[in-house]
């Protein structure tokens, strides 16, 4: 059977402790804020179903950055917020065309009306009176 490299590494990482980590010193769980680990915890379950990896991940992350967990969720609530806009900006985008297009079918409907009933130009008034 062949594994996929999640798997692979989430073998390797249990497996192997910290061996995977950068120069730092892999940080112990009673080292790094309780919250952020159960953050971390969570977030890494779409990683892996085992929780012993799950927390060897969320610990590599916390042992570059205390606050990961916290700046993840900042950047994933900012490009929601950031996705939201662009497609509120693309409905307001829709909105003018048909504006646009409905102006335009009022313009060319009406000329069209003015032709079919042959309607002349209005008179030209000079402000001399007939005599």
């Amino acid at each position: 059977m062949t594994q996929n490299i999640f798997d692979k590494l989430a073998e390797e990482l249990v497996a192997g402790g910290n061996q995977g980590m950068s120069a730092k010193a892999h940080k112990k769980p009673y080292q790094v804020d309780p919250k952020q680990l159960a953050m971390g915890i969570k977030v890494e379950r779409e990683h892996s179903d085992n929780p012993k990896v799950q927390k060897e991940i969320a610990m590599d992350h916390l042992t570059e950055h205390p606050l990961y967990y916290s700046g993840l969720k900042i950047m994933e609530d900012f490009l929601s917020k950031l996705e939201t806009m662009k497609k509120a900006a693309g409905k307001i985008i829709n909105l003018t065309r048909q504006n646009t297009q409905t102006r335009k079918e009022v313009l060319e409907n009406t000329a069209r009306d003015l032709r079919e009933s042959r309607m002349d130009a209005p008179p030209v008034i000079t402000g001399e009176q007939p005599g």
